[in-house]
């Protein structure tokens, strides 16, 4: 099943190169064509935009990710499928994620929330701090 995210659509497809699911942009396929050489995998169908890796990251390694997110910073993750429901409200109208996340998504996860700004706080694992850290200075390295 396709989905339309950022003004995209995507669709899982199994990858015979990497003998895995991967997520592909269909602006980007040139061609489709079924293979009759090829026997259909069953579980091809039961694959989302948002379920495609379940199978391969739940085997992987996992670190508890967590940041706290101002109202607009809430609002803004709410639409990420990623995020979204992993998300508690607060009282003050701002946000708490509190997911697993493989350990080596670690920079992955960290720089989507670093595209919020102010708005949001990562609290753990010390290692994305740090990763950002970096990052704020490397900026500063460009606005001397």
């Amino acid at each position: 099943m396709g989905s339309k995210n950022g003004g995209y659509w995507y669709c899982p497809v199994y990858c015979f190169t990497r003998q895995a699911y991967r997520l592909f942009r269909a602006d980007r396929m040139m061609t489709v064509s079924i293979n009759d050489n090829v026997s259909y995998l069953e579980d091809v169908n039961s694959k989302t935009v948002f379920n495609w890796d379940v199978e391969e990251l739940e085997g992987q390694e996992q670190t508890l990710f967590c940041a706290y997110l101002t109202q607009k910073g809430k609002r803004k993750l709410e639409e990420n499928g990623r995020f979204k429901d992993f998300i508690e409200s607060l009282d003050d109208g701002g946000g708490v994620i509190r997911m697993y996340i493989p350990a080596n998504k670690l920079e992955f996860y960290t720089d989507m929330i670093w595209e919020l700004g102010q708005e949001a706080k990562i609290t753990e694992p010390m290692e994305s701090i740090i990763y950002i850290k970096c990052k704020l200075e490397e900026m500063k390295k460009l606005y001397p």
